[in-house]
Order: structure tokens, then sequence, then C-alpha cells
């Protein structure tokens, strides 16, 4: 019997996906890369290290990873607190549903916790989710079942008890 829920975050919860998506192609715009859907639908769902070594296999040991990154990431919360946090259609019903109805609740995320509380501050959802689970508390991303297996545990619920949403191909 289902007694928790394990949510994905980016693209699940919040439509991230696409906005950072833009992002990427911003900021690789900004220092002359050509960021194509290919090369960003490659890592979407896995964490920072695999994100890091697909974006450097793909464009070469020259590429700054880290400069390019952290002009997406401003890039995206500048668009949050401009225009809000875009929020999945369903997502505060479904929260409400299943509190009422006594079901516990996790995040499991490949993002790191400071995408989580950013998110969060600005989705102003009044949901307090039982346990948040990121990608770097785990050694394996998806689709290994990690980060799922971490967030049944610290919700002290059986794997087979616990029903995740996750929207990611990876």
């Amino acid at each position: 019997m289902v007694s928790a829920v394990i949510f994905d975050m980016d693209g699940l919860m919040f439509d991230t996906e696409s906005l950072n998506m833009r992002g990427w192609v911003e900021a690789g715009r900004r220092h002359g890369y050509e960021m194509t859907e290919e090369v960003i639908y490659g890592h979407i769902g896995a964490n920072l290290a695999v994100t890091r070594r697909l974006m450097t296999e793909h464009f070469g040991p020259g590429f700054d990873f880290d400069a390019v990154r952290a002009d997406r990431v401003a890039w995206s919360f500048a668009h949050i607190e401009q225009n809000g946090m875009p929020e999945k259609p369903g997502l505060r019903e479904l929260l409400s549903w299943l509190r009422s109805n006594g079901l516990k609740t996790a995040i499991a995320t490949s993002s790191e916790r400071r995408f989580v509380d950013f998110y969060m501050a600005h989705a102003d959802l009044d949901h307090p989710f039982d346990a948040v689970v990121t990608g770097d508390r785990v050694a394996r991303s998806k689709p290994e079942p990690d980060i799922f297996l971490k967030a049944a545990s610290e919700l002290g619920a059986a794997p087979s008890d616990c029903m995740v949403l996750e929207d990611s191909y990876n």
C-alpha cells in the first residue's frame, strides 16, 4: 500500500527544464558555444558531475563549464525573480490531497540543495515536504535508483510502499 510519494522536481513540479534550456542557450551564446537541444537534453535529470562530463566531452577540454553554468544559473534565477516560479498545473492540488490523506512526501532531485531552496522560496507552496534528497547526497545519479531509495529511507518507508513521480528519461 502506498504510504509515501517521492517527487522529482525539475520538469515535474516546476517548469524549470524549458527555463534552463533557454538559460543554457543564452549562457552558451555569451561564451561562444552553440548549445543545441541535443546537448542540453542529454543531461536533463543528471547530477552536476555527469552534466560537467557530458558537456566537456561535447565541447572539448577547453570548455569552461563552471563559467557557462554560473551564467546559466544567474540567468535562470533572474528570470524567476522577475516572472515568478513556473509551477506545473495541479501541483498544489496534488500536494494538498496527499497531505489530507496522510501520505508522506519527499523531493528527490539531481539538482543541488540551493536550487531546491531557491525554487521553494519563490513557489511559496506552503507544503512541508517530509524529506529532501539532492543529487550531491548520493554516489550514483539517475537512472540509478539511489536517490529514490535514500528518499524512501528518510521517509521511513519501504521502497515498495513509495510511488515515484518522475518525468525525465534519465
